[in-house]
């Protein structure tokens, strides 16, 4: 009988629980995140904070959610928003604050840390992880006029 529970337990994934779900975190901020699918079956999120934006695509919207919340929260250059308020309401990026406030991207970074076998939860190599097994690319955008141009971003 405790063969069968260890069994259970190490077969159970690990923090599914407590991991937060980042495609509902990203759709709150509707007024700075758009989420999309295009051309049948790949994946666009875009997040423009400001004037430029930064545009992320792929086949799968699980890891590409997760990647661009992770992004957005550990490498993303966008101005601290943490404590600015719009008509008394929080900045469209606060999610990035709550992020840190409530450990929801900690979280995420710890269940990919385990799965990459990163040698600590470390950001750079989870991103790295999930841009190669999600096959996820990365554009600069800028809307001139209402014409959009993107540029590649090449990933390091």
């Amino acid at each position: 009988m405790r063969k069968i529970v260890l069994l259970i337990l190490v077969l159970l994934p690990m923090g599914a629980e407590a991991r937060p779900d980042t495609h509902a975190l990203l759709a709150k901020q509707s007024d700075s995140v758009t989420l999309k699918k295009i051309d049948g079956h790949s994946y666009r999120v875009e997040i423009c904070p400001t004037n430029g934006c930064d545009a992320f695509e792929s086949a799968s919207s699980p890891l590409l959610d997760d990647y661009v919340y992770l992004y957005s929260v550990y490498v993303g250059r966008f101005p601290d928003f943490s404590a600015s308020r719009q008509d008394g309401k929080l900045h469209p990026m606060a999610f990035i604050s709550e992020a840190e406030d409530k450990g929801y991207a900690r979280q995420v970074l710890d269940v990919y840390s385990a799965k990459y076998g990163c040698s600590k939860p470390d950001q750079m190599c989870v991103l790295r992880g999930l841009r190669k097994q999600g096959a996820i690319k990365h554009y600069s955008v800028n809307y001139d006029e209402g014409e959009r141009t993107q540029t590649l971003v090449e990933n390091k």
